[in-house]
């Protein structure tokens, strides 16, 4: 008891703390209350949520932290299917988790879920921040914020053991310091972002999309400028050592053996071939809209997705993750389908809103629109490119590019406010659609639609899984090797 009191005083103060930061940095106070009621909902997931539950690849995760908590030391890219990735978050989840031990708790495993609810609150309210610069007025403002908040997705990452969390609030800074550079070109901001973009890189091996995403807008902030010698000028060096950087990040992690794909990748990479999709235009290029609206969820049978399409499976996947058809992978029921299913028609409905909007104020030379547009096409490029070079099923999940949120929450901002613009008596519409979602992902969270799984640490600490959860693998290695229990296997 004295437990779960420390932990809803904890996120009590990070209410608190978080609605003075954002009452400083001059957010609207019903965006405020909107971030608020956010961490609320993310503490009320929490308390009915195990580790381990619609978390991909959990036990490799934990179990990563583990071992950095027992040995103080790196696990090799054979111990498990996460450990190709750069230390980076698992030595910040390894303190929380010895914190906990030390503190006496049974559940060590909450301190690194208390960690991502931290991470995540960086998240929410560096957009909230970015969102301010970027809205066109107040109402798109807190319709953005809503957005960003209540997503399906923000609410399954808040208390996720996983190092996608640290690379969400790193992009969230790199935009935020993109967005004052877009603004007011100062090279100390673009610095910033590039600083930012490198952590990035030792945070999660997909981290290199945030250096693209400096270089772009960089470019394209050069582009949009009268005085293209000077800019070019001031931005060059930032550039130039991010790009330096990250080849030199490549080269020497791509110096432990003759694949850096594989070295980058890890098992993402050496999957079998069965559970590859058949690379083709059709399945590109197209998008199905019935079987968007009729298929609860983005699913995969073995890792193989189930989607026809790629657009079907990452639009899908953004609001509640891929459920992979293995108990190992979704050990928990989920809410009615339904909810699910008007989630589904809902994005649609909202995706078809946003492009009318968009096109009517087409001639629009906004600077923040611009912006929005340059960085969602980042992220959904280099989610397209990453699924084209490895085409496994899964690799088409949102969760790689989910701080395209942001940027995406905006540009439906904009095309609400251009339907209003042209004087259109349906804009409300807009308004209206985007709180039917919101319901709807609030409903959904809701602790009366779950069956609730207590918190419960079930990898030993300082173990490190084997390369299958099929079964422990043999090894010659001092190292304690993670008996998996048998839900898990």
């Amino acid at each position: 008891m004295s437990l779960t009191v420390a932990l809803v005083v904890g996120i009590a103060l990070v209410a608190s703390a978080s609605a003075a930061i954002l009452r400083k940095l001059q957010v609207r106070m019903p965006a405020i209350v909107i971030v608020i009621s956010g961490l609320a909902l993310y503490g009320l997931y929490f308390s009915y949520t195990s580790w381990s539950e619609r978390n991909p690849d959990a036990v490799s995760h934990l179990a990563y932290v583990q071992y950095v908590a027992a040995h103080r030391a790196i696990p090799s890219n054979a111990d498990c299917s996460v450990c190709h990735h750069p230390p980076l978050y698992y030595v910040a989840a390894a303190a929380a988790y010895r914190a906990f031990q030390a503190a006496g708790s049974g559940e060590p495993a909450l301190g690194p879920q208390m960690l991502s609810f931290l991470l995540f609150t960086g998240f929410v309210l560096m957009s909230a921040v970015a969102i301010r610069r970027l809205a066109p007025d107040g109402r798109a403002q807190d319709l953005a914020t809503a957005l960003v908040v209540f997503w399906p997705s923000s609410v399954l990452n808040s208390h996720r053991v996983s190092n996608d969390v640290m690379l969400y609030a790193v992009a969230a800074g790199v935009l935020l310091c993109l967005v004052r550079w877009w603004q007011k070109p100062a090279a100390s901001m673009l610095w910033a972002a590039s600083g930012l973009a490198v952590v990035g890189m030792f945070t999660k091996a997909n981290g290199l999309v945030l250096s693209a995403l400096v270089v772009a807008v960089a470019l394209a902030g050069l582009w949009r400028s009268d005085d293209r010698r000077s800019l070019g000028r001031a931005m060059a060096p930032a550039l130039v050592a991010l790009l330096l950087v990250s080849a030199l990040h490549g080269l020497i992690r791509g110096s432990r053996s003759a694949s850096l794909p594989l070295n980058v990748l890890g098992s993402a990479y050496t999957n079998s071939a069965e559970q590859a999709i058949k690379p083709t235009l059709r399945y590109y290029c197209t998008f199905q809209p019935w079987s968007f609206v009729t298929a609860p969820y983005a699913t995969a049978r073995r890792f193989r997705s189930e989607e026809p399409t790629f657009w079907n499976h990452l639009l899908k996947s953004s609001l509640l993750g891929t459920h992979n058809v293995m108990p190992v992978h979704l050990p928990a029921p989920e809410p009615d389908q339904r909810l699910a299913r008007a989630m589904n028609v809902a994005l649609l409905a909202m995706l078809s809103w946003m492009g009318s909007g968009l096109l009517l104020g087409r001639a629009s030379r906004s600077a923040a629109r611009t912006f929005c547009l340059v960085a969602t096409a980042v992220f959904v490029s280099a989610a397209l490119v990453f699924h084209v070079f490895v085409p496994y099923g899964f690799h088409a999940d949102f969760r790689f590019i989910f701080p395209a949120i942001v940027p995406a929450a905006v540009l439906y901002a904009h095309g609400v406010e251009d339907v209003r613009k042209r004087a259109l008596r349906l804009w409300p519409v807009g308004f209206g659609l985007a709180g039917v979602f919101v319901l709807l992902s609030i409903a959904y969270f809701l602790p009366m639609t779950w069956t609730p799984t207590p918190h419960r640490t079930v990898v030993a600490a300082g173990a490190v899984p084997p390369a299958s959860a099929s079964a422990p693998a043999a090894s010659s290695s001092p190292r304690p090797v993670l008996r998996l229990p048998r839900p898990f296997r």
